[in-house]
């Protein structure tokens, strides 16, 4: 066992005084028992402190070596020398260096060429430094990449093209450019239009990752088709491809890295290089997330709503077993606090059947019906309605109807608000 500091020592010997005195107090009449109880104890703490003064030696080791080294950095940075160790001098200088090979969509970056190290460079030192938008940024690919990965491997495309949306909107909806472009691709409004988003007074779909992505799938397949050459490909995308066609045309150039385009463009593509270089190897970096801190993906359900009238989303919100700002965030397309007349496609929180049983029932829905995933349909009741013409209505037997909300389970009556299930196959 290791030397023992007097303190320590002192310690033990107020420990066994006191041992002694409460095995004398509680009248003990077995010496050889009260031996062995304190032997035992003795030995306990005994090994307890040896621990412990191992422990302390150790730590007064680290100190001295710590204290040596900042009084070394001291001396060396009075004399004009460098503060930072080799070790951690070393290691600044990997998390700041590029990888010595970089690919993108499956080519090879030249990086041989002097411009081209330098621009990509310059891309993905500017992102490190901004480390709490990397951050974000590798917190919200938890939320959004798994959809984005799953349509792009459906589509055949690169897995790479997922950073195209790191740099055009950060991984959020509500992005909108100065050029107007908007959502999570930065469709602008012709694009949107020609791609099938829909946009009104109400309902801006590029701001829906579902529909966006569509499109944005359907509009880089046309533009690689054009260009056969991703890094065109993307320039065009950034800046039209007209604009890339004619530079190239007028520059007798056919490669990215060698064409002279608008400033942004210019760095477009870098700047989508520079994401993945680090958004793929975070750690390497000195950006460490774990599963557990990355933002979870939305879990929801779509259904079709028919609103008989303009309904304010709170109401609607509530009959999904939601509130307004849930509602707003599985539905970031949505412009307005209200949806007008009509059927609409919405997403509602992920078994909202259950939430819904939680909430305070009403008695008037502003809906007609609502359209299940399983081939049914959620009536309610209007004034004026017969089971009859229900049935016929939604072409179904009355043996296809049951009551889900009323007074009484029984069809030979109904009334204005109670919710009929009407199975349609």
């Amino acid at each position: 066992m290791k030397r023992v500091s007097p303190k320590i020592r002192i310690l033990v010997l107020v420990f066994l005084c006191l041992v002694f005195a409460v095995c004398y107090s509680s009248g003990q009449s077995n010496p050889v028992s009260e031996h062995k109880m304190i032997e035992d104890i003795t030995k306990l703490l005994l090994s307890e402190i040896s621990k412990l003064s191992s422990r302390i030696t150790y730590l007064e080791q680290q100190n001295k070596t710590l204290t040596r080294m900042v009084t070394k950095l001291m001396e060396d940075q009075g004399r004009g020398g460098q503060l930072l160790p080799d070790q951690v001098r070393d290691h600044l200088a990997k998390m700041y260096t590029l990888p010595k090979v970089v690919s993108f969509c499956n080519e090879r970056i030249p990086l041989d060429r002097w411009d081209v190290w330098q621009r990509l460079d310059s891309e993905f030192f500017t992102f490190l430094i901004d480390q709490r938008q990397v951050i974000l940024w590798l917190k919200r690919t938890g939320q959004f990449f798994p959809y984005i990965e799953e349509e792009l491997d459906r589509a055949g495309l690169p897995d790479d093209l997922k950073y195209v949306t790191i740099v055009e909107s950060g991984l959020r909806a509500s992005a909108t450019s100065s050029a107007g472009a908007a959502g999570f691709w930065q469709f602008i409004q012709s694009t949107g239009d020609h791609y099938g988003l829909e946009q009104n007074s109400w309902l801006d779909n590029r701001r829906d990752l579902y529909a966006s992505t569509q499109a944005a799938m359907k509009y880089l397949q046309k533009l690689y088709g054009m260009f056969h050459d991703w890094p065109l490909a993307l320039a065009a995308y950034n800046c039209g491809e007209g604009r890339v066609q004619n530079a190239m045309y007028n520059q007798g150039v056919h490669n990215y890295y060698q064409l002279e385009l608008p400033r942004e463009t210019e760095r477009y593509v870098f700047k989508i290089i520079a994401a993945k270089i680090i958004l793929s190897d975070p750690k390497r970096y000195g950006f460490y997330i774990d599963e557990q801190n990355m933002f979870p993906p939305y879990q929801f359900e779509k259904v079709a709503v028919n609103l008989a009238q303009s309904t304010h989303l709170r109401e609607i919100a509530r009959m999904y077993g939601s509130y307004y700002r849930e509602f707003r965030l599985l539905n970031p397309e949505i412009q307005t606090d209200s949806l007008p007349a009509g059927t609409h496609t919405l997403k509602v929180p992920k078994g909202w059947q259950q939430l819904v049983k939680t909430l305070p029932q009403h008695t008037i829905s502003t809906t007609d019906y609502t359209v299940m995933n399983d081939n049914s349909i959620i009536y309610t009741v209007k004034p004026g309605d017969s089971v009859s013409k229900i049935a016929q209505q939604f072409s179904v037997s009355v043996s296809n109807i049951r009551k889900i909300k009323g007074r009484d389970p029984s069809l030979s009556e109904i009334y204005p608000g109670e919710q009929l299930l009407i199975v349609t196959k």
